[in-house]
């Protein structure tokens, strides 16, 4: 295994020049908490998340979830994958590969997919 050489320059202000925010998408099974995780995350009122009484409803992996705490992290919450169905999964493959166009600002790319087990 290669050591990491101890004069690694840091890299975070340029890469935080080049990209302010952080596109994540929030993806799992239907009821494990995506749109929970959000709403604890970036303290979004319940009708802004889509959730009610913890029974998911239409969420839109579109639309990006942020934080004026932070600005830095745009959250994509996503339709939860049933088993036996295909649509919700096509929903998100279609919207990773429109968001990661070699084309596209590096600003409007995916750049992390989490994958939630459970909240």
């Amino acid at each position: 295994m290669t050591a990491i050489p101890i004069d690694l320059p840091p890299m975070v202000e340029a890469t935080i020049a080049t990209c302010s925010q952080f596109q994540i998408v929030v993806v799992g099974k239907s009821g494990v908490g995506k749109s929970s995780l959000i709403k604890h995350i970036f303290n979004i009122a319940v009708e802004d998340i889509d959730i009610f009484n913890d029974c998911a409803r239409k969420a839109d992996i579109t639309y990006g979830h942020t934080s004026e705490s932070n600005m830095r992290f745009i959250l994509h919450d996503s339709l939860g994958f049933e088993p036996g169905t295909i649509e919700n999964w096509e929903i998100v493959e279609k919207f990773l590969w429109e968001r990661n166009v070699a084309s596209l600002p590096l600003q409007v790319r995916v750049h992390a997919i989490w994958y939630l087990l459970y909240f």
